[in-house]
């Protein structure tokens, strides 16, 4: 893998191109897809350590980049997150470290020890006049309403954002939202999880600003943010 850091990019327009996974290796995303369609799910943590005779030479003409260990997250970590997995960096990582090799032990086993959903399958139905614009998760989603994710765990959390199809009626004082997460337990059980909701409806913009949970809309509006960036959106439309 190439090292694409580049520390005189920092501060710079040219900066953003870090964020970006790299174009010249589609193989991860497509990585990730196969094992999506495989049910497999793919945790990354990255034991990343910085040479202790590290330099920096600001007057190269090269590419001034990072002696130490390199990891391009932004490229492999499409993995875990198209196939519900997570993404661990330890930083400046070093195994005669307690520290860090304790950390290291209490996420692994955190990691193999947790209560997971497997083979899931979430989908999403509204009332009539609504309809689901896109779901912001892990996974691969088959249609806007509908995500194929190959593990679910117990801190995994999804958004979805919706849209108006036509006018709701006048005497429409409520809509409705249900959710069903349709997986298999670890016993090899398959089962199902159906959650239903009922949405006052108002016709006063200040009424939805006034009962509108901050919380959930910041977490909304950054997860769209992330899904421009894996998409490769300039950072100017973000």
């Amino acid at each position: 893998m190439k090292n694409r850091e580049d520390k005189r990019l920092y501060g710079r327009k040219e900066e953003v191109k870090l964020w970006f996974p790299d174009l010249n290796l589609p193989s991860y995303k497509k990585l990730g897809q196969y094992c999506v369609e495989k049910q497999i799910s793919i945790d990354l943590i990255a034991c990343c350590n910085v040479a202790d005779n590290e330099t920096i030479n600001i007057n190269s003409s090269s590419s001034n980049t990072s002696k130490g260990s390199f990891l391009d997250i932004a490229t492999v970590g499409l993995v875990s997150k198209l196939t519900g997995g997570e993404v661990l960096k330890f930083s400046s990582f070093h195994i005669k470290s307690k520290r860090n090799t304790e950390r290291l032990k209490r996420e692994m086993l955190r990691i193999l020890t947790d209560d997971v959903a497997l083979e899931s399958v979430l989908k999403i139905r509204c009332s009539e006049g609504l309809r689901p614009v896109a779901i912001h998760g892990g996974g691969i989603a088959k249609m806007n309403s509908e995500m194929n994710i190959p593990c679910v765990k117990e801190g995994t959390s999804f958004c979805a954002s919706f849209e108006y199809t036509q006018d709701l009626p006048d005497n429409e004082s409520t809509a409705y939202i249900q959710i069903s997460f349709l997986f298999t337990t670890t016993n090899g059980e398959r089962v199902v999880r159906v959650f239903n909701t009922v949405l006052s409806l108002t016709s006063q913009l200040s009424s939805v600003f006034r009962h509108s949970n901050i919380d959930v809309v910041t977490n909304l509006l950054c997860r769209k943010a992330f899904s421009k960036v894996d998409s490769n959106t300039s950072l100017t439309t973000v």
